[in-house]
């Protein structure tokens, strides 16, 4: 049998955000955020709001791109295209996704694939405009509340 559970970690972490055994403290991201949503992910296996869900609770200045979810503009490096060795194509072809997330005004993308999480960081550096990308669990683990025996 073939029928194997499977779970994206975005449900995953949302449990786990939601579950109200971790404490956490939104006020440590009280500054624009946006979501980058990564073709696979909303697109092929149409998981869109448990990304949101999570932001929207712990970052208060959480910003929607327009257009966003399965309407977003790629990233410029997905499908491969990031390791194919076209970079100045790449980045003509990512500038849309720039300026769709600098109209935003956000300064951190969050974005959850590592294709589009490389891809989004090497053109910010490469125009130099000074934004922040991380993965969704750097801000959960940001803004949890932990032991000073952790720290």
């Amino acid at each position: 049998d073939k029928n194997i559970s499977r779970e994206s970690s975005l449900a995953l972490l949302e449990e786990i955000v939601f579950s109200g055994k971790i404490e956490f403290d939104p006020s440590k991201n009280d500054f624009p955020v946006t979501l980058h949503d990564p073709c696979n992910i909303v697109r092929n296996l149409g998981i869109v709001e448990p990304q949101r869900r999570i932001l929207r609770y712990l970052c208060p200045q959480f910003r929607e791109m327009t257009p966003h979810g399965i309407d977003n503009y790629c990233c410029g490096g997905g499908g491969g295209f990031l390791q194919s060795g076209y970079n100045a194509e790449r980045r003509d072809y990512g500038r849309l996704k720039l300026d769709q997330i600098l109209a935003t005004g956000a300064k951190l993308v969050i974005a959850p694939c590592h294709n589009c999480h490389s891809g989004r960081e090497d053109i910010i550096h490469h125009v130099g405009v000074g934004q922040e990308i991380k993965f969704i669990g750097d801000i959960i683990y940001e803004v949890m509340e932990k032991p000073e025996s952790v720290l």
